[in-house]
């Protein structure tokens, strides 16, 4: 009821191949990683500290390879993702730390703003499935018509996982 910061929305159809200007970077500051939610095109991730204190990156991916390294502060660790994936992104030093790491080829996303809201451009007219991911929720997908002039307004019903306690805030 009051919109979802930080998550995912996709949408299918044919489109252009998602690029990014540079090498992307998750940061960890002050104790929390930013941005909260990184979507990136495949290839390389910088995992930046930015902290004096040392922290470490967890990511345990189905397709892509495992992440668990510590580093101390003020260094930096890159590793490579291949393949689509939605991942959880953890501090195991500090639990309360997580983000979400999106890796696709589709240009057709948005990252959803503080107030849940979302804004893609150049999705096909027609039926198109919606998909929505939240590191702290499952994957929600729904079908939606978009007309020729591409606009549409959805509303996307999302709840946690059934086991979800909230660790950490932002």
């Amino acid at each position: 009821t009051k919109g979802l910061a930080g998550a995912c929305v996709e949408a299918d159809g044919r489109g252009p191949e998602f690029k990014s200007p540079g090498v992307p970077v998750l940061d960890q500051k002050a104790c929390l990683f930013t941005p909260v939610l990184l979507v990136v095109p495949p290839g390389p991730v910088v995992f930046k500290n930015s902290d004096a204190m040392p922290h470490n990156v967890t990511i345990r991916g189905m397709l892509n390879p495992a992440v668990a390294e510590g580093f101390p502060g003020g260094e930096a660790i890159s590793r490579t993702f291949p393949f689509d994936e939605k991942m959880a992104v953890r501090c195991t030093v500090h639990p309360w730390m997580m983000a979400g790491l999106v890796v696709t080829r589709r240009a057709a996303h948005a990252v959803t703003g503080i107030t849940g809201t979302f804004r893609i451009e150049g999705v096909e007219a027609g039926s198109r499935k919606i998909t929505v991911w939240h590191p702290l929720g499952d994957e929600v997908t729904l079908q939606a018509d978009v007309p020729a002039d591409g606009k549409i307004q959805v509303e996307i019903k999302w709840r946690p996982r059934a086991n979800f306690r909230a660790g950490f805030s932002r």
